[in-house]
């Protein structure tokens, strides 16, 4: 009987001690805190550079993509929306048609192709300047791109 109490008890000692011997999990880098410096996601217990520049890029993506969504102009209702837009140089701008009827956008630098509803035309503006532009299809809609 003393036997197989301290059976029982050694063994009970050797299952506890096997359980504190397990290695610690490493911390998942994307669940540590993380804080933006510069356009950088800084980690507090950063393991790999790689995942640092996959964030930073993902950070620049999201601005440009603000950025294209300020530059956007709507066509609604027969007219440009804003009708005037300012940009810095090389920025894009882009046209959305949002209604039926076919649309175009006309400058003296280029003509895009009949947009029907929710086509988009895109283009970026490389020199400082003003554009007028018009629909072909309908001279009375203007508008125009201010670039500085």
């Amino acid at each position: 009987m003393k036997n197989i109490v301290f059976i029982s008890v050694l063994l009970s000692m050797i299952i506890l001690g096997a359980c504190g011997l397990r290695e610690k999990p490493q911390k998942n880098l994307v669940d540590q805190p993380k804080r933006l410096i510069n356009n950088w996601i800084v980690q507090e217990d950063v393991g790999s550079s790689s995942q640092v520049e996959i964030e930073k890029k993902e950070v620049e993506k999201k601005e440009e993509e603000k950025k294209d969504d300020r530059n956007m102009i709507e066509i609604n209702n027969f007219s440009f929306v804003p009708k005037s837009i300012k940009i810095k140089k090389g920025e894009k701008v882009t046209w959305v048609n949002s209604e039926t009827a076919p649309h175009t956008i006309k400058t003296d630098m280029f003509t895009s192709e009949i947009l029907s509803k929710g086509q988009s035309f895109i283009y970026t503006f490389e020199k400082e300047g003003t554009y007028n532009y018009i629909c072909s299809l309908h001279p009375s809609m203007k508008g125009e791109v201010i670039v500085e």
